[in-house]
Formats: C-alpha cells, sequence, structure tokens
C-alpha cells in the first residue's frame, strides 16, 4: 500500500490545486448525462484524459494548471482520438459491470430464489446479494485494471498514440507493475462495490415500492440506516475518492514513464 500512502500524502499536499477541476469535471458529466443521457456521459468520456494530464501535470510540477486544461482532450485535433479509445475503455469495463450487474438486481428480485439461497449459505440475504455482486464484478476490475493507464497515454504530450491502440500499450507497460496496480485497486473496488450495491439495492428497493415482491426479506426501517450512509457516501465521493484515484494511477504512470526514460538513457549511453 505504499503507493496509496505516497498518492494520499500528494493529493494532500496538492489537494487545492485539483479539486475545483474534479468538481468542475463531475458536475459538466452530470449535466450532459441530464440533458443527453447516455450520448452525454459518452461526450464527457475526454474529460478523463483532461484530468489525467491535469494530474499528472500537477504532481510532477507542482504547479497550479490553467483552468483551460480542464478540456484538453477536446482540443489539438485529439478529440475524435480520445472519444474513440475512451468509449471502447467504457464499454470494456463498465458495461460488462452492468450487464453482469443486471443480472444479479433480477436474481435478487426473485425473492424466493433469494431466501434459499441464504439458507444454503448460512448468510443474510443482504451478505448473498453482496456475495454475487462482488463475483460478477471480478472480471470487469480485471480488466478495468489492465486499460487504466489509457487516459495517461492520451493526454502525454510525449507520446503519439495515433495509429496505435492505447489499450494495448496501457497493458504492456503495466507488465511489472500489476501486482502494485491491483493492491492499490483492491481498495477502490471495496469503495466501488458499495457504490454499487448501493445503487442495485436502491433499484431494487424502487421496483419493491411500485410492483411489490412476495416475500421481500427486508422492511423500510431496515433499509433506512443504508440510505442514509449511501447518501454520505454520494457527497464524499466527487471530493475525496475520485482525486485520490487519479492521483494514485497518475503517480503509477510517472514512474512507470520516468524508470522507461532511464532505461532508454542508460541505453543510449551503453550503445554510444
Amino acid at each position: 500500500m505504499t503507493l496509496l500512502l505516497k498518492a494520499s500524502r500528494l493529493l494532500l499536499r496538492h489537494y487545492v490545486r485539483l479539486i475545483h477541476f474534479y468538481i468542475l469535471a463531475f458536475l459538466i458529466t452530470l449535466g450532459l448525462f441530464m440533458v443527453l443521457n447516455v450520448f452525454g456521459i459518452a461526450l464527457a468520456l475526454p474529460l478523463g484524459v483532461s484530468l489525467a494530464y491535469i494530474t499528472a501535470a500537477t504532481i510532477i510540477s507542482g504547479e497550479k494548471q490553467d483552468t483551460s486544461k480542464l478540456f484538453i482532450g477536446y482540443s489539438n485535433g485529439r478529440f475524435g482520438h480520445n472519444l474513440l479509445f475512451s468509449t471502447l475503455r467504457g464499454l470494456f469495463t463498465y458495461l460488462l459491470t452492468f450487464i453482469l450487474s443486471w443480472r444479479i438486481i433480477s436474481y435478487g428480485l426473485n425473492s424466493d430464489r433469494l431466501v434459499d439461497l441464504a439458507v444454503w449459505t448460512n448468510l443474510h440475504p443482504y451478505a448473498v446479494i453482496i456475495m454475487l455482486i462482488v463475483i460478477a464484478y471480478l472480471p470487469a476490475f480485471l480488466i478495468a485494471a489492465a486499460m487504466s493507464m489509457t487516459p495517461y497515454l492520451l493526454a502525454d504530450p510525449g507520446i503519439d498514440t495515433v495509429g496505435q491502440n492505447p489499450l494495448v500499450i496501457s497493458h504492456r507497460i503495466l507488465k511489472g507493475n500489476y501486482a502494485r496496480l491491483l493492491m492499490v485497486r483492491s481498495f477502490f473496488l471495496l469503495w466501488y462495490g458499495w457504490i454499487l450495491v448501493g445503487s442495485i439495492f436502491l433499484v431494487m428497493w424502487i421496483y419493491v415500492l411500485l410492483w411489490g415482491a412476495p416475500n421481500w426479506p427486508f422492511t423500510y426501517e431496515s433499509f433506512e440506516w443504508f440510505a442514509r450512509i449511501y447518501v454520505i457516501s454520494l457527497i464524499i465521493h466527487p471530493f475525496l475518492i475520485m482525486p485520490l484515484k487519479h492521483v494514485v494511477h497518475a503517480l503509477l504512470y510517472t514512474e512507470i514513464r520516468h524508470k522507461a526514460s532511464q532505461e532508454t538513457k542508460s541505453a543510449s549511453e551503453d550503445s554510444a
């Protein structure tokens, strides 16, 4: 967890320089989604490239970036390129997560089946649903880790990814670093798992309120405490978790790039 601790210190040092970018990106994405639905989310994807550039540049130079950098993912004639690979990355991860999670929702809404599984595993129905969601999310977790450096590759002015596949390059440069990456992403897996579980429970609860479900094992009282904690989590997310996740990945990317440049320099000196 050394990477996570180092990133936490960097975030504390640069928090004031970075936080308004994350909040603006979050609000822009939310606004585009409210206006254009799924097309709005797709249109907001290059913001991830912008945040990757801003975060990496800030932790390297220590200087505050201009607000106009928030739209660097849309400029320099790279909008189409950034949109394409950001969309592909999202399809491989979030769509897979959604499909698997929806299967879990469908399974969980069958209350008789849920109760039977709870009895068979000797677990509370809450725990059964969480267990199924974690199992369903694992494939997406591994795929997302392999492609996690994609926005940083797209944002790196020293790398030309035009004509190349940054999704493949991301996997390639992470070789030898997967252990550290998966360890630190496990922390975020717990958090996003909690957010995902909360979303699924909310959908299931709304479904039950509207259409009912026989033998539904949860009462309003048992759900009320959960809803309060979940709302607090949604407030914390854009102010702390999202910035920390960006800083962790930016830090790992800058370390990989620095190591690669040092190796290239050493090889050049040896050949000379």
